[in-house]
């Protein structure tokens, strides 16, 4: 064994606090090893030492150069200890090398998965750092499954770390992920689905976003639906809302008292689906099963009720599949659903359909008329059960948009 080895091994099994200049010390003696041989120490000390290897490990993170740092900064995300975390942060914050940064990042990912995070607030240079600073939220529209996607944009030093979510309006926090890109890359990502022409995302507060997450967050427990990885270790850098929000962001955009005493927004409702933006909520074909059974059956008996045409046979099947599919629940659901979607027009500047989705949205509450005379939820139905006949027929299936591709950049 070198001289090298054993002086940093005897000096890092010694319990004593080391000062700065006996860590330069002991980097320039791993720096004098050859690289495989220092690659073989440090997964060693890691091994031996636990956390009494943190501060070398970091020192060498940081301090040196090329393939030892990463190293280094991989044996950090190694040790299933709150220090190494805390090193693992500010060695991101700290190192000049991309490579080093995202294998740290990678390292404090793996970690938070396990349960093992820094503390809530270190210190770099003098100055406080927490959570990474998110900068820009984006979300998409909704599609027919109640599928939501989110991104979160941290920036740093130019480049753009992005957490994408998805949020499913009954489960949750379906799934996650995260990159690294650079902002050139980023901004061709971000422009691509803000201004896609036919189902475009939006830019929302990215406070709102923490309330996204913090309503969708118990739905996961209540439906026994696994937080993803992802998400769990960004949790802490996402934080909670730093305001509380009563109601939908789209109230404090538009007048809903306005809304609501003028009928016409509500009675024009129904041409809502003549947007893309609606025209994916479709309910799953096992759900209106039923419905589809009684239609055919209408079309093909000739032994129709008496004195009852086949429109008005129709009109009943259609009441009753509002009746039994719009329980409380799922009124509540898509109340929420147009809600958003409301405050998404309004984003896009669709002033008019924004008031008239929230109309719908509103109308859905315990309602004051008959919910099968709802406008809205009513030509809902209607194409829900035209859409979904011709799609098991294989009928118009380029018309049809069974649900929405989320665009993810993985």
């Amino acid at each position: 064994m070198s001289d090298e080895l054993e002086r940093l091994e005897t000096a890092l099994r010694s319990n004593e606090p080391m000062e700065k200049d006996h860590l330069d010390n002991l980097v320039a003696d791993v720096a004098r090893l050859p690289e495989e041989e220092a690659r073989i120490l440090l997964d060693r000390l890691r091994t031996e030492l636990g956390a009494r290897a943190v501060p070398l490990l970091e020192a060498v993170a940081v301090s040196m150069g090329g393939r030892m740092a990463v190293v280094a900064t991989q044996q950090l995300g190694r040790l299933r200890d709150s220090s190494a975390a805390s090193a693992l942060q500010r060695v991101a914050a700290q190192t000049g090398s991309g490579e080093v940064r995202k294998t740290a990042r990678r390292g404090l990912h793996a970690l938070a998965s396990l349960s093992v995070r820094p503390a809530r607030e270190e210190t770099v240079a003098g100055k406080k750092i927490s959570r990474d600073s998110l900068t820009l939220a984006l979300a998409s529209p909704f599609d027919g499954l109640g599928d939501r996607a989110l991104w979160l944009v941290s920036d740093d030093r130019g480049d753009v770390e992005l957490l994408g979510l998805i949020l499913n309006e009954e489960k949750g926090i379906v799934d996650a992920f995260s990159v690294e890109m650079a902002r050139s890359r980023f901004d061709r990502e971000a422009s691509k689905v803000l201004n896609n022409d036919k189902l475009p995302w939006v830019e929302l507060p990215v406070d709102y976003c923490r309330q996204l997450l913090a309503e969708a967050h118990p739905r996961n427990g209540a439906t026994s639906t696994p937080l993803p990885l992802e998400y769990i270790a960004w949790r802490d850098r996402i934080g909670r809302p730093e305001r509380a929000y009563e109601r939908p962001l789209v109230y404090e955009v538009i007048n809903a008292a306005e809304v609501r005493w003028d009928p016409r927004y509500l009675d024009r409702s129904a041409n809502l689906l003549g947007l893309e933006l609606f025209q994916a909520w479709l309910l799953q074909p096992e759900q209106l099963a039923e419905f589809l059974r009684e239609r055919e059956a209408a079309r093909e008996s000739s032994l129709l009720l008496v004195g009852v045409d086949p429109e008005v046979r129709y009109r009943m099947i259609v009441d009753r599949a509002i009746q039994t599919l719009f329980d409380a629940t799922r009124r509540a659901l898509y109340k929420r659903r147009l809600e958003e979607t409301a405050y998404l027009l309004w984003k896009l500047e669709r002033y008019e359909a924004a008031k008239t989705a929230l109309a719908a949205a509103m109308g859905l509450e315990p309602p004051d008329r008959p919910l099968m005379n709802h406008p809205f939820l009513r030509a809902l139905m209607e194409w829900n059960l035209e859409a979904v006949e011709a799609m098991v027929r294989g009928e118009r299936t380029k018309d049809i948009k069974q649900g929405v591709k989320l665009h993810l950049p993985y």
